[in-house]
């Protein structure tokens, strides 16, 4: 969904390799990624195409390179030095993951400054909410599932606001902040938290995610008012057309932020329990004016899924097999694709 690029200049083909490596894995989907570790095959694609962003490391770097199209060249340094004063630099020797915090940090930093601070979009996302006061019915694989359906022709944003998500282990990744990092900065300052926003956020298949909180007392000491209010922020500033999020009774008032979904699926099963769950859910929604939160509820049958073959499985096969139809059929008889 976006065209921008990313080039490495370095004679590091080791490094190269590996860093490119990393890159494609985790920011496909935002950047077309390209390495060379000559000066005359880069200087070669640019004379072809715009470099938005040139990653450059110290030891090959040479003042012509600012004749090349690129929008904003960032220096890998290998040591401290004020040699590189007039452009943004990050230290090449770190974590991959610490080195591409940094180099957006530098990217936030240098479009906020061209855009004079404007709003990425215009509009607002669609919301869509995914909760049930079942417990251990699959909620997660059907959220994650269905971002990941939405995903193919819209820009998806999945948040999830579960105690202990399991999400670092599930998805095999290493976080860069969380949720409860960007709610801060949210409370300080909203333009912060947009920086820091690009920063964490992070990709997964088909769509991007923010790394869930990890202690429990974080979700349940902030009220629902911010959650709201931030989760619009988001919406309203960033370049996604849809977010998703994985609701759990952790949020102070689940109704309070179930009533700015425009969709809400409520996986659970059809045992005599879950059902009275269910039920008595609803009855409390009516008792307190939630009439037109229900009208927005989608229930979903999960049972057919609870069986130990399919739980214990892994994320993968369990999100392109025979449940990502079962979702996606869920997805088509809302219209949850339809955002045009």
């Amino acid at each position: 969904m976006n065209n921008r690029t990313m080039a490495i200049f370095d004679a590091d083909k080791e490094f190269v390799s590996e860093f490119v490596n990393y890159l494609v894995r985790e920011y496909k989907k935002d950047y077309e990624i390209f390495a060379f570790t000559s000066y005359d095959s880069l200087k070669e694609f640019a004379g072809e195409r715009h470099i938005d962003i040139l990653l450059v490391s110290s030891e090959v770097f040479e003042n012509k390179l600012q004749e090349l199209d690129a929008g904003q060249i960032i220096i890998l340094k290998d040591k401290n030095t004020d040699k590189f004063e007039e452009y943004k630099s990050v230290f090449k020797y770190q974590k991959a993951t610490s080195v591409m915090r940094e180099v957006l940090e530098c990217v936030e930093d240098e479009q906020r400054i061209c855009n004079g601070h404007k709003d990425v979009k215009s509009g607002e996302a669609k919301i869509i909410g995914v909760y049930s006061p079942v417990s251990r019915c699959m909620k997660t694989m059907f959220s994650l599932t269905l971002c990941d359906i939405i995903g193919e022709s819209n820009n998806v944003l999945y948040m999830n606001f579960e105690e202990y998500s399991g999400l670092r282990k599930v998805m095999n990744k290493e976080f860069i902040g969380d949720l409860s990092d960007l709610m801060y900065f949210y409370m300080q300052d909203s333009e912060k938290m947009l920086k820091k926003y690009n920063v964490i956020r992070q990709n997964y298949g088909n769509f991007s995610f923010i790394p869930p909180m990890i202690y429990s007392n974080d979700i349940r000491n902030i009220e629902s008012g911010y959650w709201k209010s931030m989760i619009k922020h988001v919406s309203e500033n960033t370049e996604h057309n849809v977010i998703v999020l994985d609701m759990s009774n952790m949020l102070s008032d689940i109704y309070d932020v179930l009533n700015i979904c425009d969709d809400i699926y409520m996986p659970a099963c059809d045992d005599f329990v879950s059902v009275s769950k269910v039920e008595e859910f609803m009855e409390v929604l009516h008792e307190r004016n939630g009439g037109s939160i229900a009208d927005r509820i989608h229930k979903v049958n999960m049972s057919r899924y609870m069986c130990t073959e399919n739980i214990n499985t892994n994320i993968n096969s369990v999100v392109n097999g025979t449940f990502r139809e079962f979702v996606k059929s869920c997805a088509d008889e809302t219209e949850a694709d339809d955002f045009g």
